[in-house]
């Protein structure tokens, strides 16, 4: 991984945020997220999900977590100056077949607008989660139902023509 960084082999990739609108037609791109890839030339791409553990243990990056998961802590939300919250795609995978989850992704929802931030609810992929993040009041999602991760340059020409 050190080589990877030292040749310059990540890659960015950019993932659209959209913000919901009453009817599919009104949702806008409220932003993009970069994302960094690794195209290792035996094993293909190496998922972030492997690597990025890798990266946070041997001191190559910070340890980055989405809220609820890993070290984040309620804490944060007062120590640290946020605009949004995101809600992790394992909580969002398991919408409408775990009530656990349901009420996770709900009450996270409701903490976001008490404190007046932004909340994105990421891996969104079904119109069932959808549905309920809307019905909930999450009104920023990102996921493979709206766009999947794209390589910079092809995110960019994509945006260019739609202007």
């Amino acid at each position: 991984m050190r080589l990877a960084l030292q040749e310059k082999l990540f890659q960015l990739f950019y993932q659209p945020k959209i913000t919901l609108g009453a009817t599919a037609a009104d949702h806008r791109l409220a932003a993009c997220e970069a994302l960094i890839r690794w195209p290792h030339p035996q094993w293909g791409y190496v998922s972030p999900a492997e690597f990025i553990p890798i990266a946070e243990t041997t001191g190559l990056i910070n340890p980055i977590d989405d809220f609820g998961t890993g070290y984040s802590s309620l804490s944060y939300l007062r120590r640290f100056e946020v605009d949004s919250i995101k809600i992790d795609k394992s909580f969002v995978d398991a919408i409408g077949r775990d009530p656990n989850a349901d009420a996770i992704c709900d009450a996270i929802i409701g903490l976001s607008h008490s404190l007046g931030k932004r909340v994105v609810a990421e891996g969104v992929e079904t119109e069932e989660q959808l549905a309920f993040l809307k019905a909930k009041g999450c009104k920023e999602i990102q996921g493979y139902l709206f766009g999947r991760p794209e390589p910079a340059p092809e995110f960019v020409r994509k945006l260019v023509r739609r202007d």
